[in-house]
């Protein structure tokens, strides 16, 4: 609305060519673009295209009253937000994969995002599921960085940054003071990385018309093991309470009641019938038949209707112990639907147990119902060490 009448779809265009031939990946490269069209058009205004805008009629000047800014400044603005707008990635960097589901409708004019995960006409299926992009903890590396000359270590600028447990990552104060980490050091380390630094000013670009496009978000189980430096710039979120399953479809108590009655009586004959004879069997075919649609039915209505509402308390990260309490909704399609693996850390211990050449069934038992000395030796326990080592003091004594 500062200029009205100007031609936005042609910046538009020029702008999503620009990205298409990577000349503008980033905002730098944004604010960059436009300024070599303004310097070019300010060194010839008659012979060079102001994206057809007709400036001597509508003027290139806004005053809103608190400054006046010229038309390019306004240009280089909007540019920095359409290209955060119109950018065909996910948005989230993340140390594991999270899913977001975004499908871009243009029909060549404004493109509009659908994001509804609601509206069954508008599901939005796994090909054009997107991922968060793999977090290289070098991007938050002011000082020193693990990979030297790092080439992605500047990439950056604005998104959303989700760190799962961060305290492990960072550490703190004790404990490098007990493994002596210290600034000094030749190789990498907490103290010498410069990350909290590189938090504080982060925003610094990520910030277009004075609103901030970045944001940090972590679990921790003890906010006591992140590092107060850090810490402090954080708001600590916890769960303080969960109410039982919610139902926000109306008037479906009677299928509820249904649902009850009809699957736990199939449930309970299903397993006997089993176990006295296999389920491939024309009565049990039908009878599967028809509780099977019956449970598609329920279960798709509840997964797209089902919540829970969660009392969560909000608290400085200083933890000086005053915090707000807030109500959110955990609506069970958004969070359920393969949005993320609670175990993303697996592969780590996949790749342990691979190298295993035994498993549980492998495991030695206990012989009777209480344990031999022997059987206590085997636990390769500290406790039972320290037994042992007084054992042999005092068979020496």
């Amino acid at each position: 609305m500062k200029f009205p009448y100007f031609t936005w779809i042609n910046l538009e265009n020029e702008l999503r060519r620009a990205i298409v031939f990577h000349t503008v990946y980033n905002l730098a490269t944004v604010k960059l673009w436009v300024r070599k069209k303004a310097a070019r058009w300010r060194k010839s205004p008659k012979q060079s295209n102001c994206f057809g805008y007709d400036y001597e009629r509508y003027g290139l000047n806004y005053d809103d009253k608190l400054k006046v800014v010229d038309l390019w400044e306004v240009l280089e603005t909007y540019a920095q937000l359409y290209f955060i707008y119109i950018i065909e990635s996910s948005l989230l960097v993340a140390n594991y994969s999270i899913r977001s589901d975004c499908i871009l409708q243009d029909l060549g004019n404004f493109p509009l995002w659908n994001t509804d995960f609601f509206h069954r006409n508008s599901r939005l299926i796994d090909a054009y599921s997107r991922h968060a992009h793999i977090l290289d903890f070098d991007f938050l590396r002011l000082g020193k960085t693990v990979v030297e000359n790092n080439r992605q270590r500047h990439a950056l600028e604005f998104g959303v940054v989700v760190v799962s447990e961060i305290g492990k990552e960072r550490r703190n104060d004790k404990y490098a003071r007990e493994n002596g980490i210290k600034v000094a050091d030749d190789a990498t380390n907490q103290k010498n990385d410069g990350f909290n630094d590189g938090l504080k000013m982060r925003r610094q670009a990520a910030t277009v018309d004075n609103f901030c496009f970045l944001k940090i978000i972590s679990d921790e189980q003890r906010p006591e093991s992140f590092g107060a430096d850090a810490r402090d710039m954080f708001d600590i979120i916890s769960i303080s309470e969960k109410s039982d399953s919610g139902f926000a479809m109306p008037f479906f108590s009677l299928g509820e009641l249904l649902y009850a009655v009809i699957f736990s009586r199939f449930r309970a004959f299903y397993t006997q019938y089993r176990f006295l004879r296999g389920d491939n069997t024309l009565s049990m075919y039908l009878l599967k038949t028809i509780a099977a649609k019956f449970e598609h039915y329920y279960k798709g209505l509840h997964n797209l209707f089902g919540y829970n509402v969660l009392k969560v308390q909000v608290e400085s990260g200083t933890l000086d112990g005053k915090y707000t309490e807030n109500k959110y909704f955990l609506t069970w399609k958004k969070i359920y639907s393969k949005r993320f693996a609670t175990d993303c850390m697996s592969a780590f211990w996949e790749e342990r147990a691979l190298r295993s050449p035994v498993g549980l069934n492998d495991l030695r038992e206990y012989e009777t119902a209480k344990a031999t000395w022997e059987e206590l030796k085997a636990q390769n326990s500290y406790f039972v060490r320290d037994l042992l080592q007084m054992e042999e003091n005092e068979s020496q004594d």
